[in-house]
């Protein structure tokens, strides 16, 4: 019975009725009801309304140091987003300075200091590489063999590249030579690549991913055949020609896969030769052009001294026909010879065709155009060049952005018209022995200078359509376990 009950009992009509020992009980535990009281225990709602104040303080308290320990203790997660947010910095500042390779000793200094155990995480390495041979891509993307035989990558149009040689691979520097070591390749875009290598000759490695991973076939060839071109024309259709290492004109093989590269076939096979020669547009000679993966065009020379037979292809390479090409000849042409040796360069359903013509006083620049795949041309303007012997190399990276560089006038000329129109670019640089020529768009590019005593070649670079250029300090980032 509790203390409202006795009170009750105590203060009810019925206590009269109540024994005396029993009411003497009541009043017993009513005394000692009202000294509990008395000692402390008087109000007890009042100690149940602290209690929430009391959690609450505590609550606050508790969140303030778990706040603490996240803003001053680093985790191995946020020390990895860290390094790899420190190392995309590091990429993006390259362009105008050399940047500092990220340092173990750092990522653990981090690590101690919040008391945690340091766990290893990839880094990378950032060193200087010497370039050989490069090719810009659209998108910012780029490929290169360094003078080390390495293959280089990149993605972001900067001076940093990341090694993506397959393993147990090493690529001569050298360019489709007909002797010697070589390397032949296509790098159609951004990420999909394909080569060749004298140390290989029947092997092909293709990638769709950037180098990440590489697909490898060998095709059954023949002592003295290698495989002489490669031309992707989308990331999955390709197509790879077969000839004797010495001659332009033998056994021709053409070979094409639908699978990016995991797997070849033949498609045409036959003994008129693929021919290869070029007076401009050295820097990209081929046996075939493929427009798209049904329609292209091949040369071959029956009868030394004439001119080469064309021939088209409207199934993917399967069957050839004799082709006629049907351009138009400038008026102040009409009695030039021209030099139809070369084969037109194809963007897609455009292309370009640059000829060169002759008369007795003059050579002169003729730059034909397409926008149906080649069934039509139209021409522009013949530029007259300012040598008389064949010494100009024309390159195209649009079909409206091209070069010419003289290596006897050592002049540089630029077009933004495809060709109608031509500037002259007064440059700071020798092109006199200018290997290579790559552009990404109308003021960045590369050029590659060989020596005339044959040393190791020069890489420089352009920011302003070839006006200015400097050495191009590369970098070569590789990860590191």
């Amino acid at each position: 019975m509790n203390y409202d009950d006795i009170e009750q009992a105590l203060q009810s009509g019925k206590r009269a009725t109540l024994m005396a020992d029993r009411k003497a009980i009541l009043r017993k535990r009513l005394a000692e009801c009202i000294a509990a009281e008395e000692s402390g225990y008087r109000y007890p709602s009042r100690r149940r309304r602290l209690r929430p104040y009391a959690y609450s303080i505590v609550g606050v308290v508790i969140a303030a140091c778990v706040v603490s320990a996240i803003v001053f203790t680093p985790k191995a997660g946020m020390n990895e987003r860290s390094s790899s947010t420190m190392a995309t910095s590091e990429s993006t500042a390259a362009v105008g300075s050399t940047p500092a390779a990220p340092t173990e000793s750092a990522a653990s200094a981090g690590s101690t200091a919040a008391g945690l155990k340091h766990t290893s995480v990839a880094s990378t390495s950032i060193s200087d590489v010497s370039i050989s041979r490069i090719q810009l891509t659209s998108r910012g993307g780029g490929w290169a063999i360094s003078s080390r035989g390495r293959l280089l990558h990149t993605t972001d149009g900067t001076v940093m590249w990341k090694d993506v040689t397959p393993e147990g691979v090493t690529l001569p520097t050298g360019v489709y030579k007909s002797f010697g070591p070589y390397t032949t390749y296509d790098f159609h875009e951004r990420n999909v690549a394909s080569f060749s290598t004298s140390a290989e000759p029947g092997m092909i490695y293709s990638t769709q991913n950037g180098g990440v991973t590489w697909n490898h076939v060998l095709l059954p060839i023949s002592e003295g055949e290698r495989v002489q071109q490669i031309q992707f024309v989308d990331a999955q259709d390709g197509f790879a020609v077969v000839q004797a290492a010495g001659q332009d004109d033998g056994t021709f093989r053409l070979y094409r896969t639908m699978d990016g590269g995991k797997s070849w076939n033949v498609v045409y096979a036959s003994s008129d030769g693929a021919h290869v020669k070029s007076n401009v547009n050295t820097h990209q000679p081929g046996a075939l052009e493929m427009v798209n993966r049904s329609t292209g065009y091949r040369m071959s020379s029956q009868v030394p001294g004439e001119g080469p037979d064309w021939f088209k292809t409207t199934d993917g390479g399967g069957t050839w026909l004799a082709w006629k090409p049907n351009v138009p000849t400038p008026s102040e042409l009409v009695d030039a010879s021209g030099a139809f040796d070369v084969l037109p360069q194809f963007f897609g359903q455009n292309g370009i065709w640059t000829i060169e013509y002759r008369t007795a006083a003059a050579t002169y620049l003729e730059v034909y155009h397409t926008d149906d795949g080649g069934e039509t041309w139209t021409s522009t303007p013949p530029l007259r060049l300012p040598s008389f012997e064949a010494t100009t190399d024309v390159y195209f990276a649009t079909p409206t952005s091209g070069w010419i560089v003289g290596r006897v006038s050592h002049r540089l000329e630029r077009t933004t018209d495809g060709g109608r129109t031509w500037t002259d670019i007064p440059t700071s640089q020798d092109l006199t022995n200018v290997l290579d020529l790559t552009f990404r768009d109308s003021l960045n590019g590369y050029a590659t200078i060989a020596t005339s005593d044959g040393g190791p070649q020069t890489l420089i670079r352009t920011t302003d359509g070839g006006r200015h250029w400097v050495v191009a300090h590369e970098k070569l980032q590789q990860d590191k376990e």
